[in-house]
C-alpha cells in the first residue's frame, strides 16, 4: 500500500474504531434497559456519559499503543482479534477504576459487559470488512499504482517481489528496463534504459518510475529525473547503501550537505529524553514506596537464611559504555571475586540460595534497581546491563552489540516480554534492543511496561 493510501487506511480504522466505540454505548444503553427490562432501577442515560467520553479516547490510545493502526505491517486476523480483546479489556479495567474513585456504585454491570463485548464485536466486523474491500479493491486493479522500474540487481529484486506477492501494497510493475540480461528469472525485461523517454511518451497511465541503477551513477539518475519531470511523472530512487541505512532514516544538514544518520535514535531528541526520564523519575519513585514493605520482608529472610550482604552490588556497562552500580537483593551464596566474574547464572543453578530461588522466579530480587532508575544510571526500559568482560565477548562475536549502549539500560525490555532473558540467546535478544532503540515512542514504552506488568514478572528461566 503506497503511503498515501496508508495514510487513508489508517485513519478510516482510527475513525471507524471510535465511531463505533461511540455508538455502543447508546445500543447497549436500549439493550439493557429497553429490551432486557428487569425490576432493577432504570439508571439515566446521561448519568455515565462523561466516563464514556473519556473511556473512548483512552481506548484509542491503548488501541495506537498496540500498534493496531500501523498499516505498515500487516496482522493475521488472529493477532489482530487477540490485540483489539486484549486492548478493550484494558480499557474495560480503566473504565472501572474511574467509576470507583468516582464512587458510583449503581452503574449496572450486565450494561458495562454488553457495551464492551458488543464495541468488541463491531469493532471486529468493522475490521474484518475493511479487509475483504481492501483485498477486493487492489485483487482488482483498484487504486493501484502503474510503476516502471529500471535496473536489475538485488534490492530491485527485493521490491519487485514484495511489489508482486503483496497485492495490498497497491503496486503494479508495469516496466522492466535494464541493458543486461536479466539476473533474475522472474523479472521479465521491456526493453532498455534509452527506451525510457519513448515509454513516458506512449504510456499515459504510467504513475511513478523508481531507480534501482546499481553501481550508483549520478549524472544518468539526473538525466532519468529529468525525462520524468519533463513528462510530470514521479520518480523515487532506491539507495545504494540501502543494507545500512536503518527502517526510518534521519537526516541533518551542514552547509546545504545532507547527511544520512546510519542508525535513527529516537532518544537522541531531547524532547523525548526528557519525556522517558519524567517518566521514570514518576514511576520509580511510586514504586519505590510501594515496595517498602516488600524490602522489608526480603531483607529480613535474607538476612536470617543466608550469611552476608543484603544487596548485591555489580559493575555493570551502562549508557555510552559507561560503568555503573547495579543493585539486586542477594539470591546466591558468598562466593569468590574471580569465580562471580567468569560465571553467569544459569537455570538450576547451585548457588542460589532457596529464598534466591523465589525472589529470582518472581524477578523481585531487580527490584532495587528502582533506585538505579531514580538516580539515572539506568531506566525501567532499556536493553538489560552486562558486566564488562561479558561486553567485550560480545563485542566479538556479534557486531551490532556495542549500539544497546546508546541508550540507558533498563530493568524491563522488547526483549525481555518476548521470552529473552536470563539464560537465552544473545543474537536474538540484541534484535529486539536494536529494533526497540530504533523504533522508540511513547507509546511503545507504555505498552512494554504494561506487558511487563501483566505477563512479564515470572522468569520461567529461573523456574
Amino acid at each position: 500500500m503506497t503511503r498515501q493510501n496508508q495514510r487513508s487506511y489508517k485513519y478510516l480504522k482510527l475513525f471507524g474504531d471510535y465511531f463505533i466505540f461511540l455508538a455502543c454505548y447508546p445500543v447497549s444503553y436500549f439493550i439493557r434497559f429497553i429490551l432486557l427490562k428487569s425490576s432493577a432501577e432504570q439508571v439515566p442515560f446521561e448519568r455515565y456519559q462523561i466516563q464514556f467520553l473519556i473511556t473512548s479516547y483512552v481506548f484509542i490510545f491503548i488501541m495506537y499503543m498496540f500498534d493496531l493502526y500501523n498499516t505498515k505491517k500487516s496482522l493475521k486476523l488472529y493477532d489482530e482479534t487477540a490485540k483489539i480483546f486484549f486492548a478493550h479489556s484494558l480499557t474495560l479495567f480503566v473504565l472501572l477504576f474511574m467509576l470507583y474513585l468516582s464512587k458510583s456504585i449503581d452503574v449496572s454491570r450486565l450494561f458495562i459487559l454488553i457495551y464492551f463485548f458488543s464495541s468488541f464485536l463491531f469493532i471486529m466486523l468493522f475490521r474484518t470488512f475493511l479487509r475483504f474491500l481492501s483485498n477486493w479493491f487492489f485483487s482488482r486493479g483498484r487504486y493501484r499504482k502503474s510503476v516502471l522500474l529500471i535496473g536489475i540487481n538485488d534490492l530491485s529484486h527485493r521490491y519487485f517481489k514484495e511489489a508482486t506477492k503483496d497485492m495490498r501494497l497497491g503496486i503494479d510493475i508495469r516496466y522492466i528496463l535494464d541493458d543486461k540480461p536479466a539476473a533474475f528469472s522472474d523479472m521479465p525485461i521491456s526493453g532498455r534504459i534509452s527506451e525510457l523517454e519513448s515509454i513516458l511518451i506512449s504510456d499515459d497511465d504510467l504513475d511513478q518510475v523508481i531507480i534501482g541503477l546499481r553501481p550508483y551513477c549520478p549524472e544518468t539518475v539526473m538525466d532519468m529525473i529529468d525525462i520524468c519531470e519533463k513528462h510530470g511523472i514521479r520518480s523515487a530512487i532506491i539507495p545504494e547503501y540501502q543494507e545500512i541505512l536503518p527502517a526510518r532514516p534521519d537526516y541533518d544538514e551542514v552547509a546545504d550537505i545532507i547527511l544520512v544518520n546510519t542508525r535513527n535514535i529516537p532518544l537522541d531528541n531531547i524532547f523525548n529524553k526528557f519525556l522517558k526520564r519524567t517518566l521514570d523519575i514518576l514511576l520509580s519513585v511510586i514504586l519505590i514506596i510501594i515496595c517498602l514493605p516488600i524490602y522489608i520482608v526480603i531483607a529480613s529472610l535474607i538476612k536470617i537464611t543466608s550469611p552476608g550482604p543484603v544487596i548485591f552490588k555489580q559493575k555493570r556497562i551502562g549508557y555510552n559504555r559507561k560503568e555503573f552500580t547495579m543493585y539486586k537483593f542477594r539470591s546466591m551464596d558468598i562466593q569468590p571475586d574471580n569465580e562471580e566474574k567468569d560465571r553467569w547464572s544459569r537455570k538450576n543453578d547451585e548457588r542460589v540460595t532457596k529464598i534466591g530461588r523465589f525472589i529470582r522466579v518472581t524477578s523481585l530480587d531487580e527490584t532495587p534497581q528502582f533506585i538505579n532508575v531514580l538516580i539515572g544510571d539506568m531506566s525501567l526500559v532499556g536493553p538489560r546491563p552486562e558486566r564488562k568482560q561479558f561486553v567485550d565477548r560480545f563485542c566479538e562475536l556479534i557486531p551490532k552489540y556495542n549500539i544497546k549502549h546508546r541508550v540507558k539500560p533498563g530493568i524491563t525490555g522488547l526483549a525481555q516480554i518476548n521470552g529473552y532473558r536470563g539464560d537465552t540467546s544473545i543474537s536474538e535478544r540484541i534484535k529486539y534492543d536494536l529494533n526497540y532503540i530504533e523504533e522508540w515512542s511513547f507509546q511503545l514504552e507504555i505498552y512494554i511496561l504494561i506487558k511487563t506488568l501483566l505477563y512479564g514478572f515470572f522468569n520461567k528461566h529461573e523456574a
